[in-house]
């Protein structure tokens, strides 16, 4: 496509997120291969992350993200692409951006199933044998040490000062998949303790859905009427937020 015929696409638009570049823009922003969606079409394109954000690296392929300033690629190497740039993490939609990735059907090969059921026969007979062995003495394993970690209390407090500060939170339900995702990507104070691998998961993450269950027992935030994961801010919140 030429530069006379490249379509000619609106300032603001989506773009689907395909691939993160391996290199960074000479001023060390990151870049990801898209495709700009406008009317029913998809045009393919550069997307550069808001300057200093670098929650753009863990987006996977598929996720929706907010752009602006779209217009066509200068760079004679992209000639007849566009260009654009992702809004400030704020100000996308986290059920957007995190959006899972979609897995694709596998095809198998049925004539190579007998080699398959083969090697997993073989597979079972070993695991048999090591069973009959008994078990192994484990060597026993340091206690991880006492490191300081924000109890469900004391993260209730940082999640209300996240929502407080986001028109995101504020103005539309969400889960605490995505509220995950935001503190993943943008808080920066976490505790030694907070970050401990425990059998459950990581202890931060462990501490996210009671200090929920607080916020909503001060009426801070509600259940989104007919829903079990989804939260709103309140009312009442609202009006002291404003």
């Amino acid at each position: 496509m030429t530069s006379e015929t490249q379509a000619l696409l609106p300032s603001d638009l989506i773009a689907k997120f395909r691939y993160l570049c391996q290199s960074r823009t000479v001023n060390g922003t990151l870049q990801a291969k898209c495709f700009f969606l406008h009317e029913g079409k998809e045009y393919s394109g550069i997307l550069f992350a808001p300057d200093g954000e670098e929650w753009f690296a863990n987006l996977t392929e598929g996720a929706l993200v907010k752009a602006c300033r779209v217009g066509p690629c200068i760079d004679e190497r992209y000639k007849g692409e566009h260009k654009g740039t992702a809004l400030p993490l704020e100000q996308q939609s986290l059920d957007m951006v995190w959006a899972p990735v979609k897995t694709e059907a596998v095809i198998i090969d049925m004539s190579n199933m007998p080699n398959v059921l083969r090697e997993a026969a073989s597979m079972i007979e070993l695991l048999l044998a090591l069973v009959n062995k008994g078990p192994e003495q484990k060597p026993s394993e340091e206690a991880p040490k006492d490191l300081p970690f924000r109890s469900s209390v004391q993260w209730a407090d940082e999640i209300a000062k996240i929502i407080g500060a986001n028109r995101n939170f504020q103005s539309k339900p969400f889960s605490a998949i995505s509220l995950n995702a935001y503190i993943e990507s943008c808080f920066d104070d976490f505790w030694e303790g907070d970050l401990l691998k425990l059998n459950t998961g990581i202890r931060w993450r462990r501490m996210i859905t009671p200090a929920l269950v607080r916020l909503m027992d001060c009426s801070f935030i509600e259940r989104v009427p007919g829903t079990q994961k989804h939260y709103q801010v309140t009312e009442n919140t609202l009006a002291e937020i404003f």
